[in-house]
């Protein structure tokens, strides 16, 4: 049994930095089959802005929402294969919660429900580290609040005790239009959507449009605010 998490009691060690960066997940997969002009630079690019995250900020622990990593390029950066700390695919698919999302926005019950998983996974495999520097891969979206969601993860993670500093790779000079056309090169990523997420009321939404099973709170989603 470890004694790293008593002594970091007795010694008021405090919680460990986390660098949180926000992309699109494509970035962390293979070249497209088909890749194009636009896909190369653009990975070029990132794994050019990785390296100098890296080199400053040195993390000894890689966490990361999805669990197929599979950019050679970025692993061979990183000090080893990134810990996925999402809720597993199969559980997920028993319980519903893969959905489709419009872009730029997050499903409000669900994703919740997985940001609070990723912090628990978060303090398990930190708690027998020594002072680690946790560098963790999310979606951009999960950096931001929203009027259905006002507390993001960056915010979960500070009130939890945790020092945090994010790093946004989608927003600002990027262009991601390649994304819509990208294939994996050998095996499809689960995609696989049983419904949609319907925002305005927190219900699962069929291909019809039609709101069908609630999921999250009626006071909190019975109005946007003005």
């Amino acid at each position: 049994m470890s004694l790293i998490p008593w002594l970091k009691r007795i010694l008021r060690i405090p919680k460990p930095e986390l660098l949180v960066v926000g992309l699109v997940h494509q970035h962390q997969w293979l070249d497209g089959e088909n890749s194009t002009p636009l896909e190369l630079e653009q990975r070029r690019k990132f794994i050019t802005r990785m390296k100098e995250l890296v080199e400053r900020f040195r993390p000894t622990l890689v966490l990361d929402e999805i669990p197929d990593t599979d950019n050679k390029s970025l692993i061979a950066i990183l000090p080893h294969q990134p810990i996925p700390i999402d809720i597993p695919s199969e559980t997920k698919l028993q319980k519903g919660f893969n959905i489709a999302r419009a872009r730029d926005l997050l499903c409000p019950y669900i994703d919740s429900i997985r940001e609070r998983f990723w912090l628990h996974r978060i303090y398990r495999e930190t708690k027998s580290l020594w002072q680690p520097r946790v560098l963790i891969f999310v979606g951009a979206t999960h950096l931001k609040s929203f009027f259905y969601k006002d507390l993001s993860f960056p915010e979960l993670l500070r009130r939890a005790g945790y020092r945090v500093e994010t790093v946004d790779l989608f927003n600002g000079d990027w262009d991601h239009s390649w994304i819509w056309d990208w294939k994996h090169p050998i095996a499809p990523v689960n995609w696989e959507h049983g419904s949609r997420c319907c925002i305005a009321s927190g219900s699962f939404q069929n291909n019809d449009n039609h709101c069908e099973r609630k999921v999250y709170w009626k006071e909190r989603l019975a109005t946007k605010p003005k």
